[in-house]
């Protein structure tokens, strides 16, 4: 095949996918442009054919997390049904190694703005999500960001657990914090404590 016809068949996107393996197998530095084309199997005139420098690919990659990746994920994980929605979008980033990747970005994200401006953008748009669907299932806005912020802090949390993390592991986490009867309950309970009726 020659050079311009591999120009002509490896993407941007194809780019941006090889850097977010590198970036979750070794961090951002070692997205390097050597690694980018091994893996791609290609020259580096292709890589210059999409991006005219490291710098810019790195932009784009940061990018590229924070916009078309995560949109597109959130549109697989689309559902009427609020639990639903929530299971998909676990079950999205379960399969698409998000939890490895996330890690990777926050840790880029404290030497970099443009990883740290995708970082937030990312955060603030699953935290949207996530609330939107609690609040469909009835809890109050102040019940809804606890429930998506303790969801969310347990999906990007780097923590080195003594047992290994199930998927069925996600899935009982999402029926706790999903369950309005007993956090409707608890929070009777709690009031009551509160207001010294108990």
């Amino acid at each position: 095949m020659s050079e311009s016809s591999i120009r002509a068949t490896t993407t941007r996107s194809d780019w941006l996918i090889a850097g977010q393996r590198l970036l979750r197998a070794g961090g951002v530095d070692s997205v390097r442009l050597a690694a980018l084309t091994a893996s791609l199997g290609v020259t580096t005139g292709s890589f210059y054919h999409h991006w005219s420098d490291m710098d810019e690919f790195l932009a784009a990659l940061a990018d590229y997390y924070a916009a078309e990746q995560l949109e597109d994920g959130l549109a697989l994980a689309s559902d009427s049904d609020p639990v639903k929605r929530l299971a998909r979008l676990a079950e999205v980033a379960w399969t698409h190694g998000m939890p490895a990747l996330d890690r990777a970005m926050r840790v880029w994200a404290t030497s970099d703005r443009r990883a740290e401006a995708a970082v937030r953008k990312t955060d603030r748009r699953l935290l949207e999500f996530v609330e939107a669907a609690f609040l469909e299932l009835g809890f109050e806005r102040a019940d809804a960001r606890v429930r998506a912020c303790l969801l969310f802090s347990a999906g990007v949390a780097h923590c080195y657990v003594p047992w290994p993390i199930a998927r069925s592991d996600v899935d009982r986490l999402l029926s706790v914090v999903t369950a309005p009867a007993r956090v409707r309950r608890t929070a009777q309970r709690l009031r009551s404590l509160r207001d010294g009726r108990v």
